[in-house]
């Protein structure tokens, strides 16, 4: 939508975020992706011969949790993340107490 026509885009504004923001943001995200590449120490330590087999086939339900989460992010775009996605679903109480789960856990 062109913004002479008076009309507001409802996407997200472009370039809001610096590059110190974004870099942190980025760092912070990536603690779940290490937390999960040493768990492979515990697993092998556990698991011995079968960890291999074991990362085969845990890697598709990774995978898929990942289009999951991906694929409202095309038609919700929101800096809301899975909030956004299952409040819009299932209504604002789950997707407020999806919010709140990870501080209770």
């Amino acid at each position: 939508m062109s913004a002479s026509s008076g009309e507001v885009d409802p996407g997200l504004e472009r370039r809001a975020l610096g590059f110190v923001p974004v870099l942190f943001q980025s760092i912070v995200f990536a603690g779940p992706a290490v937390g999960v590449a040493l768990s492979l120490v515990f697993l092998a330590s556990s698991a011995g011969w079968a960890t291999p087999l074991a990362t085969i086939l845990t890697t598709p339900a990774i995978l898929l949790i990942a289009v999951s989460i991906g694929e409202p992010e095309s038609k919700l775009p929101s800096a809301g993340g899975l909030h956004t996605y299952v409040a819009a679903e299932i209504g604002d109480a789950w997707g407020l107490m999806l919010s709140w789960l990870p501080t209770a856990a």
